[in-house]
């Protein structure tokens, strides 16, 4: 069965693609993950012998391609057999070039569409979200991290913490144990390595709060909002995340992620691999054991809360924000809504219903509110911006 990429890909080298289609193709071609399947593509049905082409390209572009292989580099015998291996040798210099038509053909049917559905009277493009955070001491005061300089060194009771490029490390050093929070507002993102070696991910607008060393049986931290775990294992010491006083999390040595925004209609917990176990704080509900691929969400905005366990989620979906992304397949539009109003430090609302559209594809999140607004408006999504409020129209 022919996927999605394919399909589209016959029906524009066949000039049969409706607009909608067109939009797809552009996304989908441009995700990396699709590269090796599009090299394919090309060698199977566009044909290195070009008068027996298995499908027809149109014969505007079938030149160019032919043109540009021929460019590359001069040819001692212009015979078919010297084009069949050059044209082979450049087929990706090729789906570039018809890549860029179909980038063409999209960006004069969709620009005056773009231009008209974003509307922004006398506001500024607002930046992507950054490296930054707040450490909140022992003793109330604060440092911001995000002006501090690279190496600088902090001592507390015994215990020594680094700040190098995004990233708050704490020293293994036994000293007495005091409590820190490092939160990250709006827009902000940070990374921590605590007393044990573990790593910690925070997302925007997320918080959290550890002791300067881990003693006892345990190691416990509490969190809010979002933030990926990466544990280094210790059998004589389990690891603990407490989250929202709702959750505990029980881990030995394992990678996860928690999401526990309050605007959240759930508190997902989502394996990577090891072994966590779930339960509520107040130990009423039987507990959940994760198998890597398993999210278990806390049903908590509903009268009679309770897990629902889903199984084979997407991954990549999970820890999209962490690698730098987001990843817009299968979510839905006031989820994606609600981690741009937290990338962005926006507020979103909407002129009417909540858009019942489906999304696929991946977008930086180093991109600029206004460059990824002109990303969405292929969706049909129209847009009014003032200052820091982003209306979503009706259509």
């Amino acid at each position: 069965m022919a996927s999605q990429l394919e399909s589209l890909f016959i029906k524009y080298i066949r000039n049969e693609c409706s607009h909608k289609e067109l939009q797809e193709l552009h996304i989908l071609s441009s995700l990396e993950e699709n590269r090796e399947e599009l090299r394919a593509l090309f060698e199977t049905y566009v044909h290195t012998d070009m008068d027996q082409a298995m499908i027809q390209l149109p014969r505007a572009s079938s030149e160019r391609i032919l043109n540009n292989v021929l460019a590359s580099g001069p040819l001692k015998n212009k015979n078919s057999s010297n084009v069949r291996k050059l044209v082979l040798r450049w087929s990706w210099a090729a789906a570039i070039l018809i890549l860029a038509v179909v980038g063409i053909s999209l960006w004069k049917v969709s620009k005056n569409r773009a231009d008209q559905a974003i509307q922004q009277p006398n506001s500024s493009d607002i930046p992507a979200g950054t490296q930054g955070a707040v450490l909140t001491l022992a003793d109330g005061s604060q440092i911001t991290l995000d002006s501090l300089q690279n190496g600088s060194i902090l001592n507390q009771e015994g215990t020594k913490a680094r700040v190098q490029q995004g990233l708050l490390s704490y020293s293994d050093q036994a000293g007495t144990p005091v409590y820190n929070t490092l939160s990250t507002p709006r827009g902000r993102q940070f990374q921590l390595n605590l007393p044990d070696g573990s790593r910690v991910w925070l997302n925007a607008e997320s918080a959290i709060t550890f002791p300067t060393s881990f003693e006892g049986n345990s190691r416990i931290v509490s969190i809010q909002g979002e933030a990926y775990f990466e544990i280094a294992q210790n059998a004589q010491q389990a690891f603990i995340v407490e989250v929202n006083n709702k959750l505990k999390i029980e881990v030995l040595g394992t990678a996860f992620n928690v999401n526990a925004y309050e605007s959240e209609p759930v508190i997902g917990t989502t394996l990577l691999n090891g072994a966590v176990r779930v339960l509520p704080k107040e130990h009423q509900q039987k507990s959940l054991v994760l198998k890597p691929g398993e999210q278990a969400n806390w049903q908590h905005s509903e009268p009679g809360s309770h897990f629902e366990l889903r199984k084979n989620v997407n991954l990549d979906n999970i820890i999209a924000w962490k690698e730098g992304f987001f990843n817009l397949e299968g979510v839905p539009f006031d989820e994606l809504m609600r981690q741009i109003e937290r990338w962005y430090d926006i507020k979103v609302v909407y002129a009417g219903q909540v858009p019942n559209i489906r999304l696929f594809g991946k977008l930086g999140r180093d991109k600029s509110l206004d460059n990824l607004l002109k990303a969405l408006t292929y969706y049909e999504v129209h847009f009014k911006r003032e200052g820091r409020q982003l209306t979503i129209l009706e259509h």
